[in-house]
């Protein structure tokens, strides 16, 4: 949903929440691949033939296995600070006081928690999300405002919490990028902290 800020006019934007999410169910197989399939399917139920995917962060796991598994419904693939192949945890975070605090209330799905920092302390959970502080405080109001939009959707917390432990499985396997046919866009950033 972050992403139709980011999209022209004309564009329709479909934004299902993977496995875990906005309890959406959680099936037996939470794979990317199995994420992939249920993609195409909602596409091939909404009678969607193409689409411009796009996956941000762990999304970018199952935005590549639909690319992969089902290249006739991909346009174009655009990956945005992709979470993909990491042998020990996609979560990384520095490793600062701040952020294992932030991490202990995501681990404990704590709601109060998460309203209560984005209150006191918003930019506690700035740096969690992967952006320095120093960055958002110096940019133009109306960034800052989409960086604080981010942290406020990630409420409520609780809702989410099968989801993010899904996404801090491992990605063991290394997928083959090299066999996208699709045209395909990576975009990361020296300052991201992720």
């Amino acid at each position: 949903a972050n992403a139709a800020g980011l999209v022209g006019k004309g564009f329709r934007v479909i934004a299902p929440s993977r496995f875990g999410y906005l309890r959406t169910p959680v099936p037996q197989d939470t794979s990317p691949a199995a994420q992939a399939d249920a993609h195409a399917a909602l596409l091939s139920k909404l009678d969607v033939p193409k689409a411009v995917v796009v996956g941000v962060s762990a999304g970018a796991r199952s935005a590549v296995e639909l690319t992969l598994r089902h290249p006739d419904k991909v346009t174009a693939l655009i990956l945005i600070v992709p979470g993909l192949y990491s042998p020990t945890s996609p979560v990384s975070i520095e490793a600062s006081r701040g952020n294992k605090f932030v991490f202990r209330v995501v681990n404990a799905g704590g709601d109060f928690a998460w309203w209560a920092t984005e209150k006191i302390a918003p930019s506690v959970l700035v740096r969690f999300l992967g952006v320095r502080p120093a960055l958002v405080a110096a940019a133009p109001r109306a960034e800052r405002n989409r960086v604080m939009s981010i942290v406020k959707s990630v409420e409520p917390l609780s809702l989410r919490f099968p989801g993010i432990n899904i996404d801090s499985a491992p990605a063991l396997h290394v997928l083959p990028l090299e066999v996208i046919t699709a045209p395909t866009i990576i975009i990361s950033a020296r300052d991201d902290l992720f």
